[in-house]
């Protein structure tokens, strides 16, 4: 028998949308979600009513600068884990289809992080181990330097708060990205030793 806690919206703080449902074992139907949150304490799936499949585990979050209200579900297609906000895949995406704007990469931002130097410390949320990394700082600079006015249009650079119940915002860098931008300037730097 499966258990159900439903709690006000204006309680919890929990929007779904008006396609979001719960199935149930013990009613005839649906239980909509809409204006309330519900948890399937046993088994808890998110259920899709149109496609009528089982998709993930519910986890409903805001936004943490205003009062929008977001739906997440998380996917395993057998080798990768997919994390969905609003139904939409949040992570990388290789297909050309899903992309606009194509352009070579400017040589300006290749050339920023090129010259930023890599430095071993401790960080704030690490347990004291040692970590490698840039200093985002540096790279800010080195973007001012090359004439590049809004470094943060760039998917490597991001503020976020630290802490979830503080205003202030850091400097994250995403290292996926650096690491493409850093074998770029090699191969410009391998490209140059070439011609001496």
């Amino acid at each position: 028998m499966h258990s159900y806690s439903i709690s006000n919206i204006n309680e919890l703080g929990v929007s779904l949308t008006t396609s979001t449902m719960v199935k149930t074992q013990e009613l005839v139907g649906y239980l909509p979600a809409n204006g309330f949150q519900a948890i399937e304490v046993n088994s808890p799936f998110y259920y899709n009513n149109a496609g009528g499949n089982y998709l993930g585990f519910p986890v409903c979050g805001c936004n943490l600068s205003n009062s929008d209200y977001h739906k997440y579900m998380v996917y395993w297609n057998g080798s990768n884990l997919h994390f969905f906000v609003e139904n939409v895949d949040v992570g990388n995406i290789s297909d050309k289809r899903l992309k606009h704007d194509i352009n070579p990469v400017d040589e300006r931002i290749i050339d920023a992080i090129g010259n930023c130097q890599v430095f071993q410390y401790k960080a704030e949320n690490r347990g004291g181990l040692i970590s490698i990394g840039i200093m985002a700082q540096d790279f800010l600079e080195n973007c001012e330097k090359n004439g590049l006015e809004n470094p943060l249009d760039y998917e490597i650079i991001s503020k976020n708060r630290f802490k979830s119940d503080e205003e202030e915002l850091f400097y994250s860098i995403n290292y996926e990205q650096l690491l493409l931008y850093k074998i770029l300037a090699l191969e410009n730097r391998v490209k140059e030793l070439e011609k001496i």
